[in-house]
């Protein structure tokens, strides 16, 4: 967590106060003196500019609030109320007001407000502030804005290199994350061969993958693959996310390259799920080809069977609170039956796949 402070630079207009101690009202809030102050005469905003920063490359914004010196010069007790916003007389971010009582000068702050702000909306902010015709004097304001720095992704090197014997990879990694941001939330692998990532324009982000997990939403640190081709060099794309303000806040991609020599007896790889006992569930719906991401869905039920050499049915219900229909958004269309197919993982590992035959809706 980074918090940094801005502090009026500005006057845009005056509408109640007088300055005492000070060339110009800005001044007089922004110098750390409580011998220099505003008077409020009449019940009317102030407003100022703010000191800008630059945010860092990655980070984001996670909450701002206010803080005030102010007293009671004389007279009964009155309020003073300030207002943080994006632009005048719009989008107000932070609002509160105090009754000043005491005598001597006091610092009130406002509650902590979450808050995502773009770089140009940070050099825009303004403050508004005012105060009761009780005499109110106020001497500084500050505007603590919270961010938080950009998850880093490192992974673990896959061991031995190559793997020999098996040709599932176990990818591993750790994170870096900001305490303010919280744990990590998400995940996601995509694996490429070396054909893949060697070509001209890769990205990591958007390439055609061997392999692609989606956005799996678990704070996971491992995962294998699914079997891999033998005998191919590969590289294993990781990144993470935590969850700021309800928004996915993504590292960049890191890898791990490592490579398949494995050659079981009879000469066909032999997938080894590691499945043990479960802790961790995925469903994923994908292409007809039972293998192309095209969405995760959250689900509140989920059941499936086992036949040997017989068809199998599998049964998955996703609420709209938990995405049923975003998901319909996301892919671009509603997921109609026999377009789509459905992956049921545990552990990581393949348990069930098969078309979307039938979808039910209730009315």
């Amino acid at each position: 967590m980074t918090t940094t402070t801005l502090r009026p630079d500005g006057t845009i207009a005056n509408g109640g106060s007088s300055v005492t101690g000070a060339a110009t009202r800005h001044l007089a809030l922004s110098d750390n003196s409580d011998a220099s102050y505003l008077t409020w005469f009449a019940p009317y905003f102030a407003e100022f500019n703010l000191g800008t920063f630059t945010l860092p490359a990655g980070a984001i914004i996670a909450s701002v609030r206010w803080r005030a010196r102010a007293q009671r010069n004389s007279g009964s007790p009155g309020f003073m109320s300030l207002e943080l916003r994006k632009s005048p007389f719009t989008n107000t971010l932070a609002f509160s007001h105090d009754y000043v009582f005491d005598v001597a000068f006091t610092e009130f702050l406002s509650p902590q407000v979450a808050t995502s702000l773009t770089q140009a909306e940070i050099n825009g902010l303004q403050l508004w502030v005012n105060a009761s015709e009780d005499d109110i004097r106020v001497a500084e304001t500050y505007v603590d804005v919270v961010s938080v720095t950009q998850p880093v992704a490192v992974v673990t090197a896959v061991t031995p290199d190559p793997l020999t014997t098996t040709n599932i990879a176990p990818i591993a990694w750790t994170n870096t994350l900001d305490a303010d941001g919280g744990v990590q939330t998400r995940y996601q692998i995509r694996v490429f061969t070396a054909a893949q990532y060697g070509i001209g324009g890769f990205n990591p982000a958007t390439s055609p993958a061997t392999q692609d997990t989606g956005e799996v939403v678990s704070g996971a640190l491992t995962r294998d693959t699914l079997a891999l081709d033998t005998s191919t060099t590969y590289r294993a794309y990781v990144r993470v996310a935590q969850t700021v303000n309800g928004v996915s806040h993504w590292s960049s991609y890191a890898f791990d390259q490592f490579s398949i020599d494995y050659a079981p007896v009879g000469g066909q790889p032999v997938p080894q799920p590691r499945l043990g006992c479960a802790e961790e569930y995925t469903v994923i719906i994908t292409a007809r080809d039972l293998k192309t991401y095209a969405a995760q869905v959250n689900f509140s039920q989920l059941s499936w069977s086992r036949v040997l050499d017989e068809v199998s049915e599998a049964s998955v219900t996703v609420p709209d609170i938990f995405g049923g229909l975003r998901c319909n958004i996301e892919l671009g269309t509603a997921i109609v039956p026999w377009k789509f197919g459905l992956r049921i993982e545990r552990n990581g590992e393949l348990v069930w796949a098969g078309p979307i035959v039938s979808i039910e809706r209730p009315v």
